[in-house]
Parts: structure tokens; C-alpha cells; sequence
């Protein structure tokens, strides 16, 4: 039984299964796209967005996505791999980059450390987006931020 809700064009119907047992594992919800050459092939969402108050997810949940870039960060950075210098400071493919001393290899290996959200946020709210969403600071916002971390080198 399918316990997912949204629409799985004819061809990817074992990914709505697979979809279904992985959120029948959690707690919390979650969402799952696809789109392939301009067409919306899978768009799935299930479970509860808010597992507190027993809200469910629907197709316009927002949720904050941190770690769900990294494959394809990679595989855009082995695809570049032979113009991509990794030892060159981040500033060189982006300017507006504050720090000097984080090399491309440091934001690969996750040894930039570049600040998180570290506060209590709601990233609906302008105000504290503001004063919550500190990685920008990085990259060129006015505001000055001190890294979480002292070294390169240091995760």
C-alpha cells in the first residue's frame, strides 16, 4: 500500500516503493523529485512535517535541505576535474568569497570551517534569517562572522 501522496509517471513506479519504505522508517517526513530533460517524472511527499503537532507533509512543506548537495557537488567537481584547481583559494572561481586562506580543497573536504546555523531559526521569518543564516557573511554580506572553526585544515 502506498503511503506516500503525489504523482509517479509510468516507468518509475518502483521509485515510489522504495520512496514508501524509507519514510515508513522515520519519524519525520520527507519529499522526493525527479525531473528529467524539462519533465516532472516523480514528485512524491509523505509522513508528518511536523512530528510534534502531527502536521503532515504536503506538496509546499518547506524544509531546509544542508547535506543533500554533496553527490552532486562531487560529481560536478570530478566532471571539472580537469580545469578545476583544487589547492586555489575559493576566491579565484568567486570573487566575492571573504576568505582568503580557504582553498577549494577545504570546501570539498568540508575543512573550510565555514559557520552553520547555529541559533533557533525560522528561515520564513526575514528578521531571523537575518541573524541566524551566518554562512553569508562568507560570502560577502557587510556583516562580519568569525568561522566555526580557527584552521583550514581543522573540521
Amino acid at each position: 500500500m502506498n503511503t506516500s501522496r503525489g504523482t509517479v509517471r509510468r516507468g518509475f513506479e518502483e521509485v515510489r516503493d522504495v520512496f514508501d519504505d524509507i519514510v515508513a522508517d522515520i519519524r519525520a517526513g520527507a519529499a522526493f523529485a525527479v525531473v528529467r530533460r524539462g519533465e516532472t517524472v516523480v514528485d512524491l511527499w509523505g509522513r508528518l512535517a511536523d512530528p510534534t503537532s502531527g502536521r503532515p507533509w504536503s506538496s509546499n512543506t518547506v524544509c531546509v535541505l544542508f547535506s543533500g548537495t554533496k553527490e552532486l557537488t562531487a560529481a560536478v567537481a570530478a566532471e571539472c576535474a580537469s580545469e578545476l584547481d583544487t589547492d586555489t583559494p575559493v576566491q579565484k572561481y568567486w570573487p566575492e568569497f571573504r576568505r582568503a586562506d580557504i582553498r577549494v580543497s577545504h570546501v570539498l573536504s568540508h575543512t573550510a570551517g565555514l559557520p552553520y546555523v547555529d541559533a533557533e531559526h525560522n528561515f520564513m521569518d526575514p528578521k531571523q534569517r537575518k541573524k541566524s543564516w551566518r554562512i553569508r557573511n562568507h560570502c560577502g554580506h557587510p556583516e562580519p562572522a568569525s568561522p566555526i572553526t580557527r584552521s583550514p585544515t581543522a573540521t
